[in-house]
């Protein structure tokens, strides 16, 4: 997701985008990939990416669970109705 312009044309804020906690992380998981993608400091890289850790961790767990396509549903459903 870009991020969202305000009125002078600059990034806005994590806290203005939402209060919608995973679209904060996704926002927070792009800031920090940009940021190691241009530090050329090796401690700093090595913060940004522990923290880009937890927070793709966060997002996996408030991500919603994928659902299955049509094809695997009919699958299953046919299974269930099956003898065995």
């Amino acid at each position: 997701m870009p991020p969202k312009k305000g009125p002078l044309g600059h990034d806005m804020p994590l806290a203005s985008i939402t209060t919608n906690r995973l679209e904060v992380l996704k926002r927070l998981q792009q800031r920090l990939s940009q940021q190691i993608d241009v530090t050329g400091d090796e401690r700093s890289l090595v913060l940004l990416a522990t923290r880009l850790q937890s927070v793709m961790a966060e997002i996996d767990k408030l991500a919603p669970a994928s659902v299955p396509c049509i094809a695997d549903q009919i699958a299953a459903r046919r299974r269930r109705r099956s003898p065995a």
